[in-house]
């Protein structure tokens, strides 16, 4: 009795902190918030979804996974630097054109009065510069080189990590669904237990402690069966996340659709 109370002491404690953790992240409006309750209306149930292959989900996921969307765009980033330095090796080439106004006069002021005159000065030319070195230009551009490698191979390291995440994932949804049809199993031959018990006992032949002992087996694989779906549901959830499609399949817009493009230089 004493085990059983405390039991009940801790899962009490564990709802209410459940219930917190869950009013913050609906955060709903109005005043009281913590000190609202929420209610299940419906009992965690098995999704009727059928599983796709698991490359599928992998290549989902290097189209819409937001952190290799942004190296993506980091890369692509680099690549204007890349361009930016390789211009800085090039000559430098001005055409220049410039058209003015001469005053004549024996004194500054008095030139200042003739400019309204038909003296026009007019001088274009084309000007070329080049180092005979060009040492910073050549260190920029090679610069700008090694990063571009460096984070293509970040790329390609964090796309080997999210493969595996999602690889990862999709084991840990086929675990949880194997774990729901053994704890189904195990519920039903409670069920089956506890009627037994109950009908011996009926006709004289069990004791209320066995009874009691059927109850509490038939209770624990109850929440058995249910703790197995949930954590089937956030295994599903968890692999949608990894692969990047958790948002479009609750029918929120989200940009991945359109995968960046990338040159290899």
């Amino acid at each position: 009795m004493a085990a059983q109370t405390q039991s009940l002491i801790e899962a009490r404690a564990n709802e209410q902190s459940l219930n917190l953790k869950l009013l913050r992240l609906l955060n709903p409006p109005g005043p009281g918030l913590w000190s609202r309750e929420v209610k299940l209306i419906h009992q965690p149930t098995l999704p009727k979804i059928e599983m796709e292959a698991v490359d599928r989900h992998v290549a989902v996921s290097a189209r819409m996974r937001p952190m290799l969307n942004q190296a993506r765009l980091d890369l692509l980033r680099g690549d204007l630097e890349l361009v930016k330095t390789r211009d800085g090796l090039l000559p430098l080439l001005d055409l220049f054109a410039t058209l003015g106004k001469s005053g004549y006069a024996n004194s500054y002021g008095d030139a200042l009065g003739n400019l309204d005159g038909n003296n026009f000065d007019a001088l274009a030319g084309v000007r070329l510069a080049y180092p005979i070195s060009n040492r910073e230009a050549r260190a920029r551009h090679r610069q700008a080189q090694l990063n571009r490698k460096q984070a293509e191979k970040a790329l390609d390291n964090l796309s080997q990590l999210v493969e595996m995440d999602v690889r990862s994932a999709y084991i840990e949804v086929g675990r949880t669904r194997q774990q729901i049809d053994a704890s189904s199993v195990t519920r039903t031959f409670d069920e089956e237990k506890l009627r037994t018990e109950t009908e011996k006992l009926r006709v004289g032949k069990s004791t209320s402690f066995l009874v009691a002992q059927a109850q509490r087996d038939l209770l624990a694989s109850r929440i058995a069966e249910v703790r197995a779906i949930v954590n089937y549901l956030k295994a599903l959830i968890d692999l949608y996340r990894q692969d990047g499609s958790l948002l479009e399949r609750c029918r929120v817009a989200a940009p991945g659709r359109e995968p960046v493009g990338l040159s290899r230089n």
